[in-house]
């Protein structure tokens, strides 16, 4: 089977000015492309959850659509993704080895 690693490119909310984040969350998805936003329940769920409902209020009034990450792979042809193995490693302040 492929494992297909669909990386994130937008910033979570916690590495964000508090005072901005929605708006520039918002300004970074307004080009229509394909985005994927990291989403964390102890976050987006906790306590950015009303931030995080803002984001989705204003996407979804701009028109855009959202997805998982299924949707994105069902879009790709991964016969022509670049294919490489993968090791576990121990990164420098990760309590688990993590696929590299």
């Amino acid at each position: 089977p492929v494992i297909l690693e669909i990386p994130s490119d937008l910033p979570c909310f916690e590495e964000l000015d508090p005072r901005k984040d929605v708006a520039i969350l918002s300004n970074m998805i307004s080009d229509g492309g394909n985005h994927v936003l990291p989403v964390h329940a102890e976050v987006e769920g906790g306590i950015f959850e009303e931030k995080f409902r803002e984001l989705l209020k204003n996407a979804l009034a701009g028109g855009i659509k959202i997805t998982g990450l299924e949707s994105i792979k069902a879009g790709l042809d991964v016969g022509h993704l670049t294919r490489r193995k993968h090791t576990m490693e121990l990164l420098p302040g990760r309590h688990s080895p993590c696929a590299v």
